[in-house]
């Protein structure tokens, strides 16, 4: 199984917050503004729900039902066994915890 954190996640016209990794298309279904932070929770592909927290500053103007293309940085995939749930691998910064 794979998984993600939802800071691993951000729209690709924040060029600051993701030089590279896979890029997909996306619709937000709900802001959530908490202050400081914003969580997105957006729609990819065959209804995959994803969450993605930005800083409110870079959240600002991004709207429900907003069609963005967000980046994955590929290097903050973690990694788990199917069977028992298992991390393998979390992040670059601990390959085997």
């Amino acid at each position: 199984m794979v998984g993600v954190r939802p800071q691993g996640i951000a729209p690709i016209a924040d060029a600051g917050a993701v030089a590279s990794g896979t890029r997909f298309s996306a619709r937000v279904f709900l802001t959530e503004p908490l202050g400081d932070l914003t969580i997105l929770d957006i729609v990819a592909g065959a209804n995959h729900r994803l969450k993605m927290v930005l800083p409110q500053e870079r959240a600002y103007g991004i709207a429900k039902d907003a069609a963005i293309d967000c980046a994955l940085r590929t290097d903050d995939i973690c990694v788990f066994a199917q069977g028992t749930g298992t991390a393998i691998r979390r992040n670059r910064a601990s390959p085997t915890n």
